[in-house]
């Protein structure tokens, strides 16, 4: 069987494969209660218990049609840059950031003084520190 593909839907394909193996190892890892945890990161394990062994067949089956269609389509693994990855995760904190200050979030409603003294300098110190770490990717990060 030939199946007749444009490179960027050979592209889109590949992208997909490669999320979807992503998605079953991050689904294996929440599975075993493999999940951050923080301050205000408490993830409720609240998985069925038999879950986890009745997921293991259905993530084995997918992942042999995936690697079936990544051979019928001569799929090759790309590398994914750690850099890129990292500068990601820190622009969007940033925006973030600059998107939660006494400015900016008038559209929640009335902003008491309050905010603009006390939160906006704390966000500002996050800020700097992960555009810090970000400007130290810079170049590293590279489209």
């Amino acid at each position: 069987m030939t199946v007749v593909l444009t490179e960027a839907q050979r592209r889109h394909f590949a992208v997909l494969a490669m999320m979807l193996e992503e998605t079953l190892a991050e689904m294996e890892e929440i599975a075993r209660g493999g999940s951050p945890e923080g301050r205000l990161v408490a993830h409720e394990h609240d998985l069925p218990a038999d879950f986890p062994d009745a997921m293991a067949p259905v993530l084995e089956r997918v992942r042999a049609v995936l690697g079936r269609l990544v051979d019928m389509l001569s799929l090759e693994a790309r590398p994914i840059s750690d850099a890129r990855r990292m500068n990601a995760l820190l622009i969007t904190s940033v925006v973030r950031l600059e998107d939660s200050t006494s400015r900016k979030i008038r559209g929640y409603g009335v902003v008491h003084p309050s905010v603009a003294r006390d939160l906006d300098p704390l966000l500002g110190d996050i800020h700097r520190d992960l555009a810090q770490l970000a400007n130290r990717l810079e170049g590293a990060a590279r489209p």
